[in-house]
């Protein structure tokens, strides 16, 4: 990438607009497209644009033989930084709206889902002032990870390990693995597997969203266990069904199965795979809020009730 030098005091001309308009060039290189987004004339996003190389006194793009925007070095630069400065002064303005006892929180997860209501009613018992709303329609932790930096959520629950960002985190459940087999399978019939190798060749149905799936497969690879991939869902919800009809065995976190419910049986691993973590994450540059220590209390029973009732099934 080709760029000039800048010193510090070029920096007094930029402002906030300038860095949201470069981080939205960025991210689709085009200035039509930006512009788009950002619901700007085209021509608003080229006079931004122009105003912050004449403050930087060097371009932040240039074109490739293609036509593609290309960062320039210096643009590379105050890129990296735009993306720091534009999410602190979001989780600023979220703190100067937000309400002490408001408190909005992230997770997809259905196994995580279900201890939810349980955090809530042991919070309302002990702090019937704080409202805590459950936002769901993020579908992978990157998005809830940037529904966190730009204030949009309060804190969020997610599998270890996180994706990167300025967040703080502390774990809320340690979940083991364990294979699910049909009811009548000869797996059954034992309570836990002393080795991995009585994996190999197992017909298996997994999800391919789940987060440590890459993990698992990687786990056994090394042990020299080779289990066939009978079916990939992109449904956690549907492999239960699938394992009680036949259709292959599963690996899953101990929580996400009621085998009374599912007409399937559990065959514990022990610590033959790394059982999964999740923590409760939030912006470490943002007020910690009473109502997030308080939820976080309140999570962390809840998931020991659910891990506890999770083993007085078996």
């Amino acid at each position: 990438m080709r760029g000039a030098s800048v010193t510090a005091p070029a920096l007094a001309g930029v402002e906030p607009r300038h860095l949201a308009t470069l981080s939205a060039v960025e991210q689709v290189r085009s200035y039509k497209v930006a512009a788009e987004r950002l619901g700007y004339a085209l021509s608003a996003v080229s006079q931004q644009m122009a105003q912050l190389e004449r403050a930087l006194g060097t371009p932040v793009f240039v074109r490739t033989p293609g036509q593609r925007l290309e960062l320039t070095e210096v643009g590379a630069v105050v890129a990296r930084h735009a993306r720091g400065i534009l999410a602190q002064l979001d989780a600023a303005g979220a703190d100067l709206r937000g309400a002490e006892a408001a408190l909005r929180v992230g997770v997809h997860d259905p196994a995580i889902m279900d201890a939810i209501p349980r955090a809530i009613e042991l919070l309302a018992a002990r702090a019937p002032e704080v409202a805590v709303t459950i936002r769901d329609r993020d579908v992978s932790p990157a998005a809830r990870a940037e529904a966190l930096r730009r204030g949009e959520l309060d804190a969020a629950l997610d599998d270890l390990p996180l994706p990167d960002g300025p967040f703080d985190a502390v774990e809320v459940l340690v979940d083991p693995i364990v294979l699910v087999v049909e009811r009548e399978a000869p797996l059954a019939r034992r309570g836990e597997l002393g080795s991995l190798d009585e994996l190999d060749g197992l017909p298996l149905i997994a999800d391919e969203r789940w987060p440590m799936l890459e993990l698992v497969e990687g786990q056994l690879r090394a042990a020299g266990v080779a289990p066939r991939m009978a079916l990939r869902s992109r449904m956690a919800a549907g492999l239960l069904p699938l394992v009680a009809a036949g259709m292959g065995s599963a690996l899953m976190p101990r929580t996400a199965v009621d085998e009374h419910r599912a007409c399937v049986a559990v065959v514990g691993l022990g610590d033959l795979l790394p059982a999964r973590r999740v923590a409760l994450y939030w912006h470490r540059d943002r007020r910690r809020i009473p109502a997030l220590c308080a939820f976080r209390e309140a999570l962390g029973r809840a998931m020991r009730a659910t891990t506890a009732a999770a083993e007085a099934r078996r």
